[in-house]
């Protein structure tokens, strides 16, 4: 995803460092109303840089593996799909941890691509393999936590 307003999926969880010297991981927990359901360490997008880059370029993500993207306040950029070669879908929550949409998006190769904008603003986004919050029971309104550590 590139960000114009529209925020780039594609960056190598697996990549080499963040623009801070080392990587920062993350785990997100939610709270759904079955139970709770967490990713593993997941590569966190904090810099315009590492937020345009997002997953693009990458061939494969573990079952538990993905990226947050982080903002400095409420947002209503979009995302995209372009050179992202994976099926995903992303979850948004607010600043209080309510998750506000879960969409699912298609990889594109070419403009023009679609852009996937949530229904409300966020200030943070998860991208997971396509079909992993469903698979965890996780829908608008349930709770979001977001811990972070550098590597």
């Amino acid at each position: 995803m590139r960000r114009v307003l529209v925020i780039g999926v594609a960056f190598g969880v697996l990549a080499a460092g963040c623009s801070h010297g080392g990587a920062l991981r993350g785990r997100v927990v939610f709270q759904t109303g079955s139970g709770s359901a967490s990713t593993g360490s997941i590569r966190v997008a904090d810099s315009d840089t590492e937020r345009e880059h997002g997953l693009m370029g990458v061939s494969h993500l573990a079952p538990n593996d993905g990226m947050v993207f982080v903002f400095d306040g409420p947002t209503t950029a979009s995302f995209w799909m372009k050179d992202t070669l994976v099926p995903l879908s992303v979850a948004f929550w607010n600043s209080g941890g309510t998750v506000v949409d879960v969409l699912d998006m298609q990889p594109c190769t070419k403009d023009p691509c679609p852009l996937y904008t949530p229904t409300e603003p966020y200030t943070t986004a998860l991208e997971m393999n396509m079909g992993w919050f469903e698979h965890h029971g996780i829908a608008i309104g349930d709770h979001a936590d977001l811990s972070t550590s550098s590597s």
